[in-house]
């Protein structure tokens, strides 16, 4: 296979998610270069999302005072660095799924500022497993509240006269409220959000690393242990000047 077929091969193999982020900067290329605009709404493209970081996100990459996984933080350091959803996965070496449910908690804490969009914040915590494909499919304007209720209300009937769980997506297709087609989009990309892609590499469970990935891991690992480090170095420092005042209150009270 030659240079191209394997780029072909690397992009087609890769999870659906990255796919769709390809798609959408080669269409934005094509838009400049040969002037026209597509009918495509970029804003509702959760990948091509960018989070932004609050004050108090900011405050806590810089002293993780409270603790949180590593991971979280190296999150914090991609919004810092105003990246998209798309690189912050592939950069920090993590699935979509990694990605969504580390955003998800950053919302919980006020790190970042929830998505105004409605179909991004509904790919978040779909992402993330907080949803199912119902209320996904709700939050995501694909259907309405009415039609889910009508929709769960089936469901329950056909488990109970089946004896067994009926998908939803199968329920939203018998009533017609969404196509076999999107349906079979919804869980693509619910599926394909477990991948992870490193580049060169191709799509993997656990891709093997090249030497330049894992140096760039271990350099953001070393910046991290520097600022824990530096942080334990005032936290050392604070504490003898308050040992200081103490003994210096004793000599006077002598």
């Amino acid at each position: 296979m030659g240079s191209y077929g394997n780029l072909v091969s690397t992009i087609l193999g890769a999870p659906f998610w990255v796919q769709e982020a390809l798609f959408m900067d080669v269409l934005g290329s094509f838009e400049e270069k040969l002037g026209f605009k597509a009918d495509v709404k970029t804003e509702d493209i959760y990948v091509l999302y960018v989070p932004e970081l609050t004050f108090k996100g900011k405050k806590e990459f810089d002293s993780h005072e409270h603790g949180h996984d590593p991971n979280l933080y190296k999150i914090l350091q991609s919004i810092l660095l105003k990246k998209r959803v798309v690189d912050i996965t592939i950069d920090n070496f993590m699935s979509l799924e990694d990605t969504s449910k580390l955003l998800s908690e950053c919302i919980k804490q006020e790190y970042i500022k929830p998505p105004v969009n409605e179909v991004v914040s509904a790919s978040i915590y779909y992402m993330s497993g907080e949803i199912r494909l119902g209320e996904y499919a709700k939050r995501a304007k694909l259907i309405d509240v009415v039609q889910l209720d009508s929709a769960m209300r089936r469901q329950k009937e056909l488990n109970m006269a089946t004896g067994k769980v009926t998908p939803i997506g199968e329920v939203l297709i018998e009533l017609g409220f969404l196509t076999k087609e999107a349906i079979a989009k919804i869980i693509l990309i619910k599926d394909d959000s477990k991948r992870r892609f490193v580049f060169g590499g191709g799509a993997s469970a656990p891709a093997q690393q090249s030497d330049d990935v894992a140096q760039s891991r271990m350099n953001i690992e070393m910046q991290q242990m520097k600022m824990q480090l530096q942080r334990y170095a005032q936290e050392n420092q604070i504490l003898k000047e308050k040992l200081r005042a103490v003994f210096n209150l004793q000599n006077k009270n002598k």
